[in-house]
C-alpha cells in the first residue's frame, strides 16, 4: 500500500511543478508586419445640417440685392417662388426680371426688425431707390413675411401701404408728367423697356434731373403765375404777355375761349381788361410741369349773371424749365360754368334780337369788344328784374 501512495504523491508534485513552470515562462514575441505610412481612420459622417435660420436667409437676400448682385439674390429663392412685394413673380425667370429692374433702380432694403415664426420671418423693412430718394419720404416702410424652405425663400409677401406710400404714388405722376414734356425720348425708352437694367438706369437718371431742375423751375413758375394774375387784374396786356415763353405754341384759355401764340394772346388780355376781369388764386400746388391753383374768376358779365362772388374753379400755369409760362388755363367748376353759359346763351339771344349792332361790336377779342360785351350783359340783366 505504501508504494502506491507515494507514487500518487510524487505525480501530484510533478504536475504542480510543470504548471508553475508553464506560468513562469515568457510569452512568445508577436510577429510585426512592417507597413508604409499609417492610414488614419475614416472620418465619422457629420450629422445632417439643421435648416437655415429664416432671418439669416432674409438678411443674406437683402445684402445681395443691396450690393447689386441680382444673381446671388436670386439664388436664395426656390424655383417655385411666390413673390408679392409690389412686383409679382411666380418663378425664377419672372423674379430675375424683378431683381434686374430693382438693381438698376439702385434699390436698397434695410431690415429693421424680424421675428421668427417656425419656417417664417415676419419682418419690418424700409426700401429706397433712385426715384424714391427724391420724394418727400426718402425711405418707405415695407411689412413682409418670408417663408423659408431648405435654406431658400419659397414665398415673400409684402405690404406697401400707408400715408408715406400714398404721398409717393401721388408724386410719381408729377415726375412723369415732367419727363413726358421735357425728356420725351428718354421717357419713352425706359417705359418701353421696363425690366431691363439699362432702362432702370435711365429712369433714375431722369428722377435726379427732375430733382435738380425743379429746385428752380417750381419757384420761378410760382412767381410767373402770381405776376400773370396781377397783370390781368391791372389790365396790363403787355406785362401779362411778357411772362410767357417766346413760342408760337403758347396758349391761354378762359373757359371755352382759347388763343394761341403771342399775337392772339395780346388781344385776349386786352379783351379781359375791357371786361374788367379779376382773378384770385389760392392753394397753389406744383404739378410737375407747372402750378395749379384754386381760382375765383369774375368779370362784368359774370357779375351781371348773378354770380357776384365769381366762378370757382382751377387755374393751371404750365411752364418751361426756366419758369416762363407756355400754357395757362382758367377753368371754373363744371356746375358753375354750365349755369353761367346757359345764362350767357340767353343774353346773346336777347342781344341778337334787340341789340344786333352792338352785339356785332362785342365780337372778337379787343378791349372795346370786352367793354361792349359787359354793357350788353348788364342791360340784359336789367330786363330780368
Amino acid at each position: 500500500m505504501q508504494p502506491r501512495k507515494h507514487l500518487r504523491t510524487s505525480c501530484s508534485v510533478l504536475l504542480m511543478a510543470a504548471l508553475l513552470a508553464a506560468c513562469a515562462a515568457p510569452a512568445p514575441a508577436p510577429t510585426v508586419t512592417p507597413t508604409d505610412t499609417p492610414v488614419p481612420p475614416a472620418d465619422t459622417p457629420a450629422p445632417p445640417a439643421a435648416e437655415s435660420d429664416p432671418i439669416a436667409v432674409v438678411e443674406a437676400w437683402v445684402e445681395a440685392l443691396n450690393s447689386g448682385d441680382k444673381d446671388a439674390a436670386l439664388d436664395l429663392f426656390t424655383d417655385d417662388i411666390r413673390y408679392r412685394m409690389h412686383y409679382t413673380a411666380n418663378n425664377k425667370q419672372e423674379l430675375g426680371w424683378v431683381f434686374t429692374w430693382l438693381t438698376g433702380l439702385d434699390t436698397e432694403f434695410e431690415v429693421l426688425n424680424c421675428q421668427p415664426q417656425d419656417d417664417k420671418a415676419d419682418c419690418s423693412l424700409t426700401v429706397t431707390d433712385g426715384c424714391i430718394a427724391i420724394s418727400a419720404s426718402p425711405t418707405l416702410p415695407v411689412k413682409s413675411i418670408f417663408t423659408v424652405q431648405d435654406g431658400k425663400i419659397k414665398e415673400a409677401v409684402g405690404s406697401s401701404t400707408g400715408p408715406d406710400w400714398n404721398a409717393y404714388w401721388s408724386f410719381v405722376p408729377i415726375v412723369q408728367s415732367w419727363e413726358r414734356v421735357f425728356r420725351p425720348e428718354e421717357y419713352a425708352y425706359y417705359t418701353k423697356n421696363e425690366g431691363t437694367y439699362e432702362a432702370a438706369q435711365v429712369a433714375i437718371k431722369l428722377c435726379r434731373e427732375y430733382e435738380n431742375v425743379v429746385k428752380t423751375q417750381e419757384p420761378a413758375t410760382a412767381a410767373a403765375a402770381q405776376g400773370l394774375v396781377e397783370a390781368i387784374n391791372a389790365g396790363d396786356a403787355d406785362a401779362a404777355l411778357a411772362l410767357f415763353t417766346e413760342s408760337d405754341e403758347t396758349k391761354f384759355r378762359v373757359m371755352s375761349n382759347e388763343v394761341v401764340g403771342a399775337d392772339q394772346m395780346a388781344t385776349m388780355f386786352s379783351y379781359l381788361a375791357g371786361k374788367d376781369a379779376q382773378l384770385q388764386v389760392t392753394n397753389c400746388e406744383w404739378q410737375g410741369i407747372g402750378t395749379q391753383c384754386a381760382v375765383i374768376l369774375v368779370d362784368g358779365c359774370i357779375a351781371a349773371s348773378g354770380a357776384a362772388d365769381g366762378l370757382h374753379g382751377k387755374m393751371t400755369f404750365n411752364s418751361q424749365e426756366d419758369g416762363a409760362l407756355r400754357q395757362v388755363i382758367v377753368l371754373p367748376a363744371a356746375g358753375e360754368r354750365k349755369t353761367f353759359e346757359t345764362w350767357l346763351e340767353a343774353e346773346t339771344a336777347w342781344a341778337s334780337a334787340n341789340r344786333a349792332d352792338e352785339l356785332a361790336q362785342a365780337e372778337g377779342y379787343s378791349q372795346e369788344a370786352g367793354a361792349m360785351a359787359v354793357k350788353l350783359c348788364q342791360e340784359y340783366a336789367g330786363t330780368l328784374k
